[in-house]
Protein backbone atom coordinates (compact mmCIF):
# COMPACT_ATOMS: atom_id res chain seq x y z
CA UNK A 1 0.00 0.00 0.00
CA UNK A 2 1.33 3.17 -1.04
CA UNK A 3 1.64 6.70 1.26
CA UNK A 4 -0.51 7.95 -0.74
CA UNK A 5 -3.34 5.62 -0.18
CA UNK A 6 -2.70 4.86 3.10
CA UNK A 7 -3.82 8.27 3.93
CA UNK A 8 -6.80 8.34 1.49
CA UNK A 9 -9.67 7.50 4.29
CA UNK A 10 -10.38 10.66 6.34
CA UNK A 11 -12.76 10.74 9.08
CA UNK A 12 -14.89 13.69 10.43
CA UNK A 13 -15.21 13.45 14.54
CA UNK A 14 -17.20 15.67 16.47
CA UNK A 15 -15.44 15.68 20.02
CA UNK A 16 -17.99 13.54 21.64
CA UNK A 17 -16.67 10.92 19.23
CA UNK A 18 -13.00 11.11 19.63
CA UNK A 19 -10.88 9.31 22.43
CA UNK A 20 -9.39 11.79 24.33
CA UNK A 21 -6.48 9.38 25.40
CA UNK A 22 -5.48 8.67 22.30
CA UNK A 23 -5.94 11.55 21.62
CA UNK A 24 -3.61 13.84 23.37
CA UNK A 25 -0.91 10.67 23.34
CA UNK A 26 -0.91 11.63 19.99
CA UNK A 27 -0.62 15.70 20.57
CA UNK A 28 1.53 15.54 23.52
CA UNK A 29 4.06 13.23 22.28
CA UNK A 30 4.68 15.26 18.85
CA UNK A 31 7.51 17.61 18.41
CA UNK A 32 4.98 19.96 16.86
CA UNK A 33 3.32 20.14 20.32
CA UNK A 34 1.23 23.44 21.06
CA UNK A 35 -1.18 23.36 24.38
CA UNK A 36 -3.87 24.37 21.76
CA UNK A 37 -4.46 20.77 20.67
CA UNK A 38 -4.69 19.32 23.84
CA UNK A 39 -8.00 17.40 23.73
CA UNK A 40 -9.55 19.94 27.21
CA UNK A 41 -7.99 23.15 25.90
CA UNK A 42 -10.29 22.62 22.57
CA UNK A 43 -13.39 21.51 25.10
CA UNK A 44 -12.29 25.30 26.67
CA UNK A 45 -11.83 27.53 23.76
CA UNK A 46 -13.88 25.38 20.81
CA UNK A 47 -17.74 26.47 20.99
CA UNK A 48 -18.47 23.29 18.53
CA UNK A 49 -15.49 21.31 17.33
CA UNK A 50 -14.39 17.84 16.00
CA UNK A 51 -11.38 17.04 13.84
CA UNK A 52 -10.61 15.35 10.39
CA UNK A 53 -8.87 12.01 11.67
CA UNK A 54 -6.56 9.93 9.28
CA UNK A 55 -6.39 6.35 9.62
CA UNK A 56 -4.35 5.48 13.07
CA UNK A 57 -3.92 9.38 13.71
CA UNK A 58 -1.08 10.25 11.46
CA UNK A 59 -2.80 13.26 10.99
CA UNK A 60 -5.20 15.01 13.07
CA UNK A 61 -6.68 18.64 12.32
CA UNK A 62 -9.03 20.24 15.17
CA UNK A 63 -11.47 22.06 13.69
CA UNK A 64 -13.53 25.25 15.51
CA UNK A 65 -17.01 25.49 14.02
CA UNK A 66 -19.80 28.18 14.43
CA UNK A 67 -23.36 27.33 12.94
CA UNK A 68 -24.94 30.63 12.98
CA UNK A 69 -25.97 32.83 10.88
CA UNK A 70 -23.61 30.32 8.22
CA UNK A 71 -21.46 27.23 8.79
CA UNK A 72 -17.58 28.35 9.10
CA UNK A 73 -14.46 27.26 10.54
CA UNK A 74 -13.80 29.37 12.87
CA UNK A 75 -9.72 30.32 14.99
CA UNK A 76 -10.83 30.59 18.90
CA UNK A 77 -9.45 33.97 20.34
CA UNK A 78 -7.24 31.93 22.73
CA UNK A 79 -6.15 29.34 20.73
CA UNK A 80 -2.81 31.35 18.17
CA UNK A 81 -2.10 28.48 15.99
CA UNK A 82 -4.25 25.29 15.09
CA UNK A 83 -3.84 23.45 11.77
CA UNK A 84 -3.08 20.20 10.88
CA UNK A 85 -0.82 18.00 13.05
CA UNK A 86 1.51 15.16 12.03
CA UNK A 87 2.74 11.91 13.24
CA UNK A 88 4.81 10.81 10.57
CA UNK A 89 6.00 13.27 7.54
CA UNK A 90 4.13 16.19 6.24
CA UNK A 91 1.76 15.33 2.96
CA UNK A 92 0.68 18.53 1.35
CA UNK A 93 -1.96 16.06 -1.06
CA UNK A 94 -3.83 15.05 1.93
CA UNK A 95 -3.53 19.12 2.94
CA UNK A 96 -5.34 20.03 -0.07
CA UNK A 97 -7.57 17.57 0.05
CA UNK A 98 -8.71 18.33 3.59
CA UNK A 99 -8.67 21.88 2.25
CA UNK A 100 -10.71 21.06 -0.43
CA UNK A 101 -13.65 19.03 1.88
CA UNK A 102 -13.96 21.99 4.10
CA UNK A 103 -14.53 24.34 0.74
CA UNK A 104 -17.40 22.15 0.05
CA UNK A 105 -19.32 22.36 3.51
CA UNK A 106 -18.09 25.73 4.76
CA UNK A 107 -19.29 29.28 3.78
CA UNK A 108 -16.13 30.90 5.89
CA UNK A 109 -12.67 29.18 6.53
CA UNK A 110 -10.57 30.93 8.88
CA UNK A 111 -7.29 28.96 9.90
CA UNK A 112 -3.72 29.56 11.61
CA UNK A 113 -1.43 26.93 11.25
CA UNK A 114 1.30 25.37 13.45
CA UNK A 115 4.47 27.52 12.93
CA UNK A 116 6.64 23.92 13.01
CA UNK A 117 5.33 23.69 8.94
CA UNK A 118 5.46 27.27 7.74
CA UNK A 119 7.83 26.26 5.44
CA UNK A 120 6.24 23.38 3.71
CA UNK A 121 2.70 24.41 3.76
CA UNK A 122 1.71 25.37 -0.12
CA UNK A 123 -1.28 27.76 0.71
CA UNK A 124 -1.70 31.90 -0.02
CA UNK A 125 -2.28 33.40 3.70
CA UNK A 126 -1.13 36.40 5.53
CA UNK A 127 1.92 35.65 7.62
CA UNK A 128 2.51 36.04 11.10
CA UNK A 129 4.67 36.03 14.08
CA UNK A 130 5.23 34.58 17.30
CA UNK A 131 8.44 35.02 19.64
CA UNK A 132 9.77 31.57 21.32
CA UNK A 133 12.95 31.57 23.71
CA UNK A 134 14.43 28.29 24.29
CA UNK A 135 15.30 27.64 27.75
CA UNK A 136 17.64 24.93 27.39
CA UNK A 137 21.08 26.72 28.64
CA UNK A 138 22.48 28.23 32.14
CA UNK A 139 20.59 31.42 33.17
CA UNK A 140 24.13 33.39 32.88
CA UNK A 141 23.94 32.36 29.24
CA UNK A 142 20.26 33.29 28.48
CA UNK A 143 20.81 36.73 30.00
CA UNK A 144 24.00 37.99 28.57
CA UNK A 145 21.78 37.66 25.42
CA UNK A 146 19.28 40.31 27.20
CA UNK A 147 19.85 43.82 25.06
CA UNK A 148 20.15 46.54 26.77
CA UNK A 149 16.58 47.64 27.21
CA UNK A 150 15.77 44.96 29.28
CA UNK A 151 19.01 44.99 31.15
CA UNK A 152 17.73 48.90 32.13
CA UNK A 153 14.58 47.93 33.07
CA UNK A 154 15.62 44.80 35.18
CA UNK A 155 18.34 47.94 36.99
CA UNK A 156 14.61 50.10 37.43
CA UNK A 157 12.58 47.22 39.17
CA UNK A 158 15.29 46.80 41.66
CA UNK A 159 15.58 50.25 42.30
CA UNK A 160 11.83 50.26 42.53
CA UNK A 161 11.44 47.82 44.96
CA UNK A 162 9.47 45.29 43.05
CA UNK A 163 8.57 41.71 44.72
CA UNK A 164 8.08 38.57 42.54
CA UNK A 165 6.39 36.21 43.43
CA UNK A 166 5.06 32.88 42.22
CA UNK A 167 1.64 31.40 43.11
CA UNK A 168 -1.34 28.73 42.46
CA UNK A 169 -3.86 31.72 42.29
CA UNK A 170 -6.15 32.55 39.62
CA UNK A 171 -5.83 36.44 39.68
CA UNK A 172 -9.42 38.39 38.72
CA UNK A 173 -7.80 41.69 39.31
CA UNK A 174 -5.58 40.89 35.79
CA UNK A 175 -8.80 40.92 33.90
CA UNK A 176 -10.17 43.63 35.29
CA UNK A 177 -6.67 45.66 34.60
CA UNK A 178 -6.58 44.01 30.98
CA UNK A 179 -9.66 45.22 30.27
CA UNK A 180 -9.75 49.19 31.69
CA UNK A 181 -5.84 49.10 29.81
CA UNK A 182 -4.71 47.59 26.63
CA UNK A 183 -8.14 45.96 26.45
CA UNK A 184 -9.88 48.99 25.27
CA UNK A 185 -7.44 49.25 22.23
CA UNK A 186 -7.72 46.29 21.20
CA UNK A 187 -11.14 45.28 18.47
CA UNK A 188 -12.81 41.70 19.19
CA UNK A 189 -12.46 41.54 22.13
CA UNK A 190 -15.74 40.37 23.65
CA UNK A 191 -16.52 38.74 27.40
CA UNK A 192 -16.46 35.51 25.60
CA UNK A 193 -12.64 36.20 25.49
CA UNK A 194 -11.95 36.71 28.89
CA UNK A 195 -14.66 33.63 29.93
CA UNK A 196 -12.14 31.13 27.70
CA UNK A 197 -9.18 32.75 29.55
CA UNK A 198 -10.38 32.61 32.93
CA UNK A 199 -11.72 28.81 31.98
CA UNK A 200 -8.20 27.46 30.43
CA UNK A 201 -6.29 28.69 33.39
CA UNK A 202 -8.24 27.29 35.99
CA UNK A 203 -8.87 24.06 34.35
CA UNK A 204 -5.03 23.78 34.21
CA UNK A 205 -4.24 25.13 37.19
CA UNK A 206 -6.64 22.44 39.13
CA UNK A 207 -4.35 20.07 37.42
CA UNK A 208 -1.33 21.49 38.72
CA UNK A 209 -0.57 22.84 35.26
CA UNK A 210 -0.76 26.72 35.18
CA UNK A 211 0.68 29.44 38.12
CA UNK A 212 0.55 32.73 38.15
CA UNK A 213 3.50 34.91 38.30
CA UNK A 214 3.02 38.45 39.95
CA UNK A 215 4.81 41.74 40.61
CA UNK A 216 4.35 44.01 43.64
CA UNK A 217 4.99 46.97 44.93
CA UNK A 218 4.79 48.30 48.43
CA UNK A 219 2.61 44.80 48.98
CA UNK A 220 0.45 45.94 45.99
CA UNK A 221 0.05 43.42 43.09
CA UNK A 222 0.60 45.65 39.95
CA UNK A 223 1.92 43.11 37.39
CA UNK A 224 0.46 39.04 36.04
CA UNK A 225 1.88 36.75 33.54
CA UNK A 226 -0.37 33.75 33.34
CA UNK A 227 1.64 30.71 32.28
CA UNK A 228 0.23 27.22 30.88
CA UNK A 229 2.76 23.80 31.91
CA UNK A 230 4.08 20.76 29.54
CA UNK A 231 6.85 19.13 30.25
CA UNK A 232 8.37 20.85 27.41
CA UNK A 233 6.46 23.74 26.85
CA UNK A 234 5.61 27.22 29.04
CA UNK A 235 2.70 29.20 27.22
CA UNK A 236 2.10 32.99 27.92
CA UNK A 237 -1.76 32.52 28.18
CA UNK A 238 -1.76 36.01 29.73
CA UNK A 239 -0.45 38.91 30.76
CA UNK A 240 -1.77 42.37 32.22
CA UNK A 241 -0.59 45.61 34.00
CA UNK A 242 -1.72 48.60 36.56
CA UNK A 243 -0.85 52.15 35.89
CA UNK A 244 1.34 51.70 39.05
CA UNK A 245 3.40 49.36 36.58
CA UNK A 246 4.97 52.03 34.39
CA UNK A 247 8.21 52.79 35.06
CA UNK A 248 8.99 49.97 36.99
CA UNK A 249 10.67 47.39 34.72
CA UNK A 250 7.85 44.97 36.49
CA UNK A 251 7.21 42.92 33.33
CA UNK A 252 10.51 42.63 32.81
CA UNK A 253 11.49 41.59 35.76
CA UNK A 254 8.15 38.87 35.51
CA UNK A 255 9.64 37.44 32.65
CA UNK A 256 13.32 37.74 33.46
CA UNK A 257 12.31 35.48 37.11
CA UNK A 258 10.53 32.62 34.63
CA UNK A 259 13.58 32.64 32.76
CA UNK A 260 15.96 32.19 35.93
CA UNK A 261 12.88 29.55 37.41
CA UNK A 262 13.43 27.48 33.86
CA UNK A 263 16.87 27.69 32.61
CA UNK A 264 18.49 24.88 31.83
CA UNK A 265 15.84 22.98 31.13
CA UNK A 266 14.57 21.21 27.89
CA UNK A 267 11.66 23.65 27.81
CA UNK A 268 10.47 26.42 25.31
CA UNK A 269 8.96 29.97 26.44
CA UNK A 270 6.18 30.49 24.02
CA UNK A 271 5.44 34.43 24.44
CA UNK A 272 2.55 34.16 22.09
CA UNK A 273 3.13 37.10 20.24
CA UNK A 274 3.01 39.30 18.96
CA UNK A 275 1.55 41.34 16.00
CA UNK A 276 1.73 44.17 18.39
CA UNK A 277 5.34 45.68 17.87
CA UNK A 278 5.90 47.05 21.79
CA UNK A 279 4.87 43.73 22.92
CA UNK A 280 7.56 41.88 19.96
CA UNK A 281 10.41 44.19 21.01
CA UNK A 282 9.52 43.74 25.14
CA UNK A 283 9.70 39.75 24.34
CA UNK A 284 12.98 39.89 21.97
CA UNK A 285 14.78 41.90 24.61
CA UNK A 286 14.92 38.26 26.26
CA UNK A 287 16.90 36.95 23.10
CA UNK A 288 13.82 35.48 21.93
CA UNK A 289 13.45 34.21 18.59
CA UNK A 290 10.59 35.28 15.65
CA UNK A 291 8.98 32.00 14.32
CA UNK A 292 6.26 32.99 11.12
CA UNK A 293 3.00 31.28 11.23
CA UNK A 294 0.52 30.99 7.97
CA UNK A 295 -2.98 32.69 8.66
CA UNK A 296 -5.33 31.08 6.26
CA UNK A 297 -8.78 33.05 5.70
CA UNK A 298 -11.24 32.21 2.52
CA UNK A 299 -13.36 35.15 3.20
CA UNK A 300 -17.07 34.60 2.69
CA UNK A 301 -18.13 32.37 -0.24
CA UNK A 302 -20.59 30.21 -1.45
CA UNK A 303 -19.60 26.85 -0.71
CA UNK A 304 -19.49 24.95 -4.51
CA UNK A 305 -20.91 21.40 -3.17
CA UNK A 306 -23.75 21.50 -0.77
Amino acid sequence: MTYYKHYCIVRWLNSHQIDPIEWNRVVNTNPAFRHYYQFEYLNLCGKDWGALVWPEYEIVWPLCIKKFPLAQVYQPLTAQQLGPLFSTQYNGDEINRAIDWMLKRFWRIDVKFNSDYTSQIQITGQQRQNIELDLNAAYGDLSGKYNRNALSNLKKSKACGIDIRCTNEFYEDAIEAFKIGKGRALSGLSDAFYKEIRSVFTEYLTNGKAETWVAFLDGKAIAYVMLVKTTNRLLNLFTATKPEARSTGSMHALFDSIIKEYSGKNIVLDFEGSEDENLAFLYRSFGGVSRIYLHYHSGWRIPYLS
